[in-house]
């Protein structure tokens, strides 16, 4: 629309188009647009191999910056890159482990009632989210979950799956653990269903 203000103050519409293009954005934009936003999978393989090698993402990622002169030219961003090795690494997660996990669950349940597992799984029935929480931690959650913490920032070494777990901080000003996680996506779906589950399971 195209506008300008006439003689008697008002402003006049004098150009007007119904139809709306979308300009695609320049290349040092796009990375701050998601529908743009996309990691190769040549690139997943080689973060996956040099994760494997034990160099850490944030190094992978300012390696990618020197060798395309500057952040603005990588087409996506560190998490992007993160939750792209991080989801091909979940196609990966091996059936036998989620079941002596889940094995593992059961038998704590059976020798302590208080203790709690839950679990989700995906549309291909393969497990997408892990809490439990432990008859410890419930008994501390009654006493100090006035103040809880969700940290999220440590990852398993094989299938890079965050491990989140839930803390509070005691009358000695030490944390003590609440609950543990492990997720596959860190969005908001997930936290809800995380903040949800311990808040059912310490209600």
């Amino acid at each position: 629309m195209a506008a300008f203000l006439n003689k008697d103050g008002l402003w006049q519409i004098h150009k007007f188009e119904l139809t709306h293009k979308h300009h695609a954005p320049s290349p040092s934009k796009s990375r701050y647009v998601p529908t743009f936003r996309d990691v190769p999978k040549f690139v997943v393989r080689i973060v996956r191999d040099l994760i494997d090698a034990g160099v850490k993402q944030s190094q992978i990622y300012h390696a990618l910056a020197n060798q395309l002169n500057g952040f603005e030219n990588i087409p996506f961003l560190l998490k992007d890159m993160h939750n792209a090795v991080q989801k091909d690494s979940c196609k990966e997660f091996d059936e036998q482990d989620c079941h002596s996990m889940l094995q593992y669950f059961a038998k704590m349940k059976e020798a302590n009632e208080d203790f709690f597992y839950s679990w989700t799984v995906d549309e291909a029935n393969k497990l997408k989210d892990m809490v439990w929480v432990d008859a410890r931690s419930r008994v501390a959650y009654r006493d100090f979950g006035d103040v809880v913490c969700f940290d999220a920032t440590y990852i398993t070494n094989r299938y890079e799956l965050p491990f989140a777990n839930f803390m509070g901080v005691n009358q000695h000003g030490q944390s003590i653990l609440l609950g543990c996680a492990l997720i596959r996506h860190e969005d908001s779906e997930t936290y809800k269903m995380g903040y949800e589950t311990m808040v059912g399971v310490h209600g």
